[in-house]
């Protein structure tokens, strides 16, 4: 049986390795038909529930978690307040996750000031909470990946490319929701 802990260490070689995967044969039923709408998957830790989110450009992103046991879909939601999620992450249990999220400022008319904002949100979707992190500090690209540890109290964010990450606690499970991220760190 696998541990369901594992040190910061290992937290960071696991993410490391985590590759690219194409969406499952099981769940390509539930692709919308639009062509514009992309798609991100993602496994929890211990693979018994996978995450997909569809991006459109004209509504909300919208997240299904299912069990990948027998397929049985466990969550729908609707990602109202933000426009496009191009990261995600789920939790062992499939009742939490984290996701990447450009947010756009509609209502900025300053053109020095940028209305693009990335922020890392981790919801709780049994107790109802969400704590969120401005990215201003990362560069999100295709080699950014974002997970959970094993025991679910952590989320990495860790950017491949300039091998750079930050682990954010994860604190929507807690009564206390302001714990400050770790330092920005340096893959080794």
């Amino acid at each position: 049986m696998e541990s369901i802990t594992e040190t910061e260490q290992e937290f960071i070689e696991r993410v490391q390795a985590i590759t690219p995967t194409k969406l499952p044969q099981e769940y390509v039923q539930y692709l919308p038909k639009n062509p514009l709408i992309r798609h991100e998957i993602a496994y929890s830790p211990d693979n018994k529930a996978i995450g997909i989110v569809f991006n459109s450009l004209f509504d909300c992103p919208r997240l299904l978690i299912f069990d990948t046991s027998n397929h049985k879909l466990l969550r729908d939601r609707e990602l109202l307040d933000f426009t496009l999620c191009p990261r995600l992450a789920i939790a062992r249990d499939g009742h939490m996750f984290a996701s990447v999220r450009l947010k756009i400022d509609r209502g900025n008319k300053d053109p020095d000031i940028d209305p693009y904002s990335y922020w890392l949100t981790i919801t709780n979707m049994q107790l109802k909470k969400t704590k969120s992190y401005d990215l201003y500090d990362f560069d999100i690209n295709k080699k950014s990946i974002i997970a959970f540890n094993k025991q679910g109290t952590d989320v990495i964010f860790c950017n491949l490319e300039s091998n750079d990450y930050k682990i954010f606690p994860v604190t929507v499970n807690k009564p206390d929701n302001d714990v400050e991220p770790r330092k920005l760190k340096k893959l080794t």
